[in-house]
């Protein structure tokens, strides 16, 4: 595997939370949040390889901290039985079994695509029919084995051209493109903090690719993981931290939407949300923040005929609601303004 360095990580992630731009009308600004419930950064760890130490160290550590994380796998390499998996040299490849693998969802881990044998896919595979096999059959044996399909797909050697490209994203929601290679034994709880400060402070996803923990390759300490993750727990006010599935779905949702049919009133507004996805891909709720020109007492919001939980404070309202799905109408109060 290859890490990419830090300076370049922040100059992609950038490129991929671009603010959309508030629409307002003096009184009152409406925009579509960069990140859910409006937090300031974001993070997602992932893990590649499907390496036995990742089942036995990393998954119990997130579990204890209830963070959530992505485990790539590779269908072609996975256990056949716990005694092969325990036998296989610390750091191999496919060091699980399908039954810890199924455990892992069960948690409410991901389980993302890594190709089924993991090839290079540019240099590695040439033939077609060899590429549609490392990329759709391994994600259709993920389905068959989890009962889930994978939205994620984490690129072997992080390498991938454009046609490489347009095959995964027929059936794969999100692919990750970027990352922040985390390990190696000089690695500090302090080395990694700092870079999640800066994703806050800069209002930029981070993508932490992680391979080992004690040994195979890059191995992280565990002691330093966990302390990390400490950190990273106590951030959750400004920092959405999930799987890397559920971000990069939103971001790329959030990027093919656009606030139409806005009509403000006094004390209200309603709009629609108009993605450019395909409907099979609309699935995650983007938040809405509201501010208006006085603080805010009491407000309600609708979806259609469905009542969306509202978040108020001071003069900003905030809701989530999934594009496409119908005509959204807030309404609030002042001190002095009451809603029927």
């Amino acid at each position: 595997m290859y890490r990419i360095c830090l300076g370049l990580l922040l100059i992609i992630a950038g490129f991929y939370v671009k603010a959309t731009e508030p629409v307002h009308d003096g009184l009152v600004k409406l925009r579509i949040s960069n990140f859910k419930d409006d937090k300031a950064g974001a993070v997602s760890y992932t893990f590649d390889d499907g390496l036995r130490n990742q089942y036995l160290i990393a998954a119990p550590i997130m579990e204890k901290l209830q963070i959530p994380g992505t485990f790539f796998i590779i269908p072609g390499q996975v256990s056949a039985t716990l005694q092969e998996a325990e036998a296989k040299k610390p750091g191999a490849w496919g060091g699980v079994t399908w039954d810890e693998i199924r455990t892992l969802v069960a948690k409410g881990f991901e389980i993302g695509n890594h190709g089924y044998n993991h090839k290079n896919l540019v240099t590695q595979v040439k033939e077609p029919e060899e590429l549609e096999n490392e990329i759709e059959n391994s994600a259709d044996i993920i389905r068959r084995e989890t009962g889930i399909f994978p939205v994620s797909f984490c690129y072997p050697y992080n390498s991938f051209n454009e046609q490489v490209g347009k095959i995964v994203e027929r059936r794969h929601m999100v692919a990750r493109i970027f990352q922040q290679g985390i390990g190696a034994r000089d690695t500090t709880a302090k080395n990694i903090n700092q870079w999640m400060d800066k994703l806050i402070s800069r209002r930029e996803w981070g993508v932490a690719m992680i391979h080992g923990l004690t040994d195979g390759f890059d191995p992280l300490r565990p002691d330093v993981f966990e302390s990390h993750l400490t950190y990273a727990k106590k951030h959750e006010k400004d920092l959405w931290i999930d799987t890397f599935g559920n971000i990069g779905s939103y971001i790329k949702q959030r990027d093919a939407t656009t606030i139409k049919e806005i009509e403000i009133g006094t004390n209200s507004v309603s709009f629609t949300l108009d993605c450019k996805l395909s409907k099979k891909q609309v699935k995650v709720p983007l938040t809405l923040v509201i501010l208006t020109e006085n603080k805010v007492t009491e407000a309600k919001a609708t979806q259609g005929r469905e009542s969306l939980p509202v978040t108020i404070s001071n003069k900003q309202i905030m809701i989530d609601c999934v594009p496409d799905s119908g005509r959204v109408t807030v309404e609030w109060k002042f001190s002095d303004v009451y809603i029927d």
